[in-house]
């Protein structure tokens, strides 16, 4: 399921930003991954299964997995929204 929604949203920015700055559709892109890879934490999938998903980004799945997994729902959300807004500022930095 969750391989079905990543389809979707990187279909939609390649579509929305066609036109618009390369970067910005790069650095959205890598924003999504790191999204779903720190869910799959917070979720508690084992890493190498998340590699697995993932081969290209191991880099990004280890610095996630270096991060705490969180039990209440609100936390996990900040920590997958910290994540995100981390990467894509990484991401336009370089």
């Amino acid at each position: 399921m969750k391989g079905f929604i990543f389809f979707l949203l990187f279909t939609y920015i390649n579509v929305a930003h066609a036109d618009g700055d390369p970067k910005e559709s790069e650095c959205n892109f890598f924003g999504l991954q790191a999204e779903m890879i720190m869910e799959y934490r917070q979720d508690g999938v084992n890493m190498g299964d998340v590699i697995e998903k993932f081969p290209s980004d191991k880099e990004l799945v280890v610095s996630a997995y270096e991060r705490p997994r969180f039990n209440t729902e609100e936390n996990k959300r900040k920590s997958i929204q910290d994540f995100t807004n981390e990467t894509i500022l990484k991401c336009y930095k370089e």
